[in-house]
């Protein structure tokens, strides 16, 4: 006797979700997208958990910018500024900087909303210093040494 749904949704399950295990959340519109001629939306959007609705409201707001929701309106307009200031100071300004350098040009943004989206572009800035080394191996007399390559004596 089965329990429930047959064996044959699950192996569709397994086939629809094969390569998302690293896809982010945020991801799965395009996700959808990528499966939708295959599949259909809604079957894929059982699969993933999310509602129909939703896949649709994502797309209409890639569609039409003024439907975004107004975190995501100020982001898309504060990206390129955080960008040029960090490009405009030879890519060295960290976090902290670009905040205070944004804020003297008059741009109100909180730190924590440049951290955001400096992570998402990519953007680090350079650490002072050399990197520090936690081990370094010393070579002793009894040890010979490494040789290239997998010759070994016969």
């Amino acid at each position: 006797m089965s329990c429930g749904r047959p064996t044959r949704y699950y192996a569709r399950r397994r086939h629809i979700l094969r390569r998302r295990s690293s896809t982010a959340r945020s991801g799965d519109d395009r996700l959808i997208d990528d499966r939708r001629d295959a599949y259909g939306v809604e079957p894929v959007c059982c699969v993933l958990t999310i509602a129909p609705s939703t896949y649709h409201e994502r797309i209409a707001q890639r569609q039409d910018p003024t439907r975004l929701l107004a975190r995501a309106r100020q982001d898309v307009g504060l990206k390129p500024e955080i960008a040029r200031v960090f490009a405009g100071n030879l890519a060295v300004y960290g976090v902290r900087k670009v905040w205070r350098q944004m804020m003297r040009e008059g741009f109100p943004v909180a730190r924590c909303t440049v951290t955001r989206l400096m992570r998402e572009m990519g953007l680090a800035g350079v650490i002072r210093g050399k990197p520090m080394r936690t081990t370094v191996r010393v070579q002793t007399h009894s040890e010979p040494e490494r040789q290239s390559g997998c010759q070994r004596d016969a």
